[in-house]
């Protein structure tokens, strides 16, 4: 009776030692990847090669060779050599984007932007960038400005235009 006792007490005594419980493990950090454009969501007029860099831009600028025309669809900022075309959700804006848009060849590399919020609810891409697909523009870029204006572009240090 005593030895039945000893291994039922000993047994008792290790079973907590077998056991462990997820939660007391030491937690794991999960770097997520950072935000981009929603390049890969359904009913987007982009694709992931039509989204173009803050920096791949910025070195087109300013680079010897030829910089695409870039046009300005929303209140954030005006990009140093952009032309402003303001806010795509108003129809006076398309307007003025298709006349500035018809003396251009169709392969001439046009960027748009608008930086005032980030791409999911930004109602001045989508209008923008469709309007350049109808267009026929072969090289049609959106900047991919997931956040806004001031923190994929302005905080990085590129260039705007100066205010008058």
């Amino acid at each position: 009776m005593k030895r039945c006792l000893y291994h039922l007490l000993s047994a008792f005594l290790l079973l907590p030692a077998g056991c462990t419980n997820p939660a007391d493990k030491a937690p794991t950090t999960v770097t997520a990847p950072p935000p981009t454009a929603a390049s890969a969501a359904p009913g987007e007029p982009w694709t992931a090669a039509e989204l173009l860099a803050p920096a791949a831009l910025a070195a087109q600028l300013r680079g010897p060779g030829p910089a695409p025309v870039v046009f300005d669809m929303g209140p954030a900022g005006t990009i140093k050599g952009a032309r402003p075309i303001g806010p795509a959700q108003e129809e006076a804006s398309l307007v003025k984007l298709r006349t500035a848009l018809a003396g251009l060849p169709k392969d001439q590399p046009v960027v748009v932007y608008c930086g005032c919020c980030p791409f999911a609810p930004c109602p001045n891409i989508r209008p923008a960038f469709r309007l350049l697909l109808a267009e026929g523009f072969t090289q049609a870029r959106l900047l991919n400005l997931p956040h806004n204006l001031k923190a994929d572009w302005i905080d990085a240090g590129y260039p705007m235009a100066s205010s008058k």
